[in-house]
């Protein structure tokens, strides 16, 4: 039987990853829970204007350099010359623009507060971010490194536990300050991960002793920068634009409104970021060393698009109790969502094997070209899905991009998927 055939290596990084993912989806349940009672929908999109946040601060400050790490530790693995010119550079470059970003949060921690929460009242939140931020992303780049190379378990465990101290840390501060406590654990307890990062795995990490500004190389700088550009271009477009749809459907509805969709959002986040993960560890070094581009989405599309599909139904009928189990009473409207946000999701899916190709293989312009094109389909399909349809055009303008990106990424890449022989 062809279909969901794995081979041995994809099998144990898939049980690891499994692994990985339940404790996310634990941790995210229980805190799921907590915060539809302590803190509500109105909570809820509050916070998700903060990790939109993040995720661009996070993106900005280490110029996306993650994926080049992560190809280029592992391309450099043996190499004693190489290695250390690639994280001396990343790492240097890195900590100079986490540097800037911090003193920008300092200082203006004011503006920040009013732009996303619209008052004041949260400038605290942005001084301790300012604090806390260097610590994070020092763990996200060494994680890039076990990433690279290929220490899956190292990468797991690390993870796991980190998802743990931050349920944590972050079901106290939400009981004991509700929404204040839920956004101070946002930005603390990821910090907290390179303490365990280090405790464990100091001595995979031993190549960090080699950072230095001798070893700094302007070559591995211009190298990296072509996967900068292109997570630069998601950090900002991705971000801005979901802030921009919340705010729509606050004023177009209700800050409870904008509170269902942030919640099927969730939801989707929590068995997205396990294909991300998966791709990310076993199928992307793939991509960078195949020439046969066919070859991978098939692979992918013969032992993981049937386990997502029938997933997928197992999650629309149990919808219901899924969002109780998940969330509360309050949060029932979001079962309208589901139909249009799974179609989404399996599109998003579909297409992701074929995106990665951009990265793999560094090809800039077309990521830029394509991104630009699906972000303003976002934007402009949930913008009238919404006038039209209210928050529930939120999901349904989420479906048509996905739809058309799936269809855009077949043409891009005709001549390598329809060819017989691809090359």
């Amino acid at each position: 039987m062809k279909f969901l055939k794995f081979d041995k290596e994809l099998s144990k990084v898939f049980s690891l990853n499994t692994l990985n993912i339940l404790s996310k989806l634990i941790s995210g349940f229980i805190l799921n829970k907590v915060l539809a009672i302590y803190v509500g929908p109105q909570g809820l999109g509050l916070l998700g204007n903060l990790r939109n946040f993040l995720n661009s601060l996070k993106s900005i400050s280490t110029l996306g350099f993650y994926r080049g790490i992560v190809k280029y530790t592992a391309e450099f693995n043996s190499n004693k010359q190489e290695l250390p010119k690639v994280l001396s550079t990343s790492f240097i470059t890195s900590g100079v623009m986490i540097l800037l970003v911090s003193v920008i949060l300092l200082s203006a921690a004011p503006y920040w507060s009013n732009l996303l929460f619209n008052t004041y009242e949260y400038s605290t939140i942005f001084r301790v971010l300012a604090i806390s931020f260097p610590f994070y992303l020092l763990n996200f780049l060494c994680i890039a490194i076990l990433n690279g190379k290929e220490k899956y378990k190292a990468y797991i465990i690390s993870n796991i536990l980190t998802n743990i101290l931050g349920l944590i840390i972050t079901l106290f501060l939400v009981v004991k300050f509700n929404l204040n406590g839920i956004l101070y654990a946002v930005i603390i307890t990821p910090s907290l991960g390179l303490g365990i990062t280090f405790f464990l795995y100091k001595n995979q990490l031993k190549e960090l002793r080699s950072i230095s500004l001798g070893n700094y190389n302007t070559k591995t700088f211009k190298n990296l920068l072509e996967f900068s550009l292109m997570a630069l271009v998601t950090a900002i477009l991705a971000p801005v634009t979901s802030i921009a749809i919340r705010n729509h459907i606050i004023n177009t509805e209700s800050l409870t409104e904008a509170g269902y969709w942030e919640s099927i959002n969730r939801i989707s986040n929590n068995y997205l970021v396990f294909i991300s993960t998966l791709i990310n560890l076993y199928f992307y070094p793939k991509l960078v060393r195949s020439t046969n581009l066919k070859r991978e989405i098939l692979s992918f599309y013969k032992t993981i698009l049937p386990l997502i599909t029938i997933g997928f139904v197992i999650i629309y009928i149990l919808r219901g109790r899924l969002t109780l189990l998940l969330f509360s009473e309050a949060f029932l409207p979001i079962e309208k969502l589901y139909f249009w946000q799974l179609l989404g999701d399996f599109f998003k899916i579909s297409s992701s094997i074929m995106a990665y190709q951009f990265f793999a293989k560094k090809m800039t312009k077309d990521f830029i070209i394509t991104e630009v094109i699906s972000t303003t389909i976002l934007y402009l399909s949930t913008i009238y899905f919404v006038n039209t349809n209210g928050y529930i055009g939120g999901s349904m303008g989420y479906f048509l991009c996905q739809f058309l990106y799936f269809l855009l990424l077949m043409a891009w890449f005709r001549k390598s998927i329809f060819t017989k022989y691809a090359n």
